[in-house]
């Protein structure tokens, strides 16, 4: 179970469908009141595949009064290798200028047109610190370079998190 609040409705049950530790990337099915309507990004077109020097955007949320966050940026690379959260590697990630921190972890990356290209992931992982001995997520200064997993990989790994709990889509 997990939970999440929006300041102007409150708190929202969670469940956890799937996990990959991985990629830094979990799927949750909320209980959102209807009083509070979601929109869902819509993904870039193929055709509208990012290309280095793109503009990008990375939306978040800070603390509760710090409210929404947005960080600028510019696709820099394509493919990259970046540091998972489980001492692996991500492969295929994106890399960006655009500041991933505490309050847009995991937040969409978007195009100009507000089309989802991607999720940002930590960009540093610290050893130590964390509930039970395990590794704790520390987003760190990031020296202008920041990693988000592509569309391409979401559009893989959701589904399998969704029906079956893990990215490879077995049970």
């Amino acid at each position: 179970n997990a939970s999440a609040s929006d300041d102007a409705v409150g708190p929202y049950a969670a469940v956890v469908l799937g996990l990959d530790a991985t990629r830094d990337l979990a799927v949750l099915r909320a209980r959102v009141p209807a009083a509070c309507p979601a929109a869902a990004l819509p993904l870039a077109a193929a055709s509208r595949a990012p290309r280095k020097g793109q503009a990008v955007f990375l939306l978040g949320r800070g603390a509760a009064a710090a409210g929404p966050a947005l960080a600028s940026g510019v696709v820099s690379a394509l493919g990259r290798s970046a540091p998972a959260p489980t001492g692996a590697r991500l492969y295929g990630a994106l890399q960006t200028d655009a500041k991933v921190g505490a309050a847009n972890v995991g937040g969409p990356l978007v195009d100009g047109a507000g089309a989802l290209i991607g999720v940002a992931v930590c960009p540093t992982f610290s050893a130590g610190g964390g509930r039970d001995g395990a590794p704790s997520v520390q987003p760190s200064a990031n020296a202008g370079v920041s990693f988000a997993l592509p569309a391409s990989v979401l559009l893989e790994a959701v589904p399998n998190l969704a029906a079956y709990g893990n990215a490879s889509g077995r049970i």
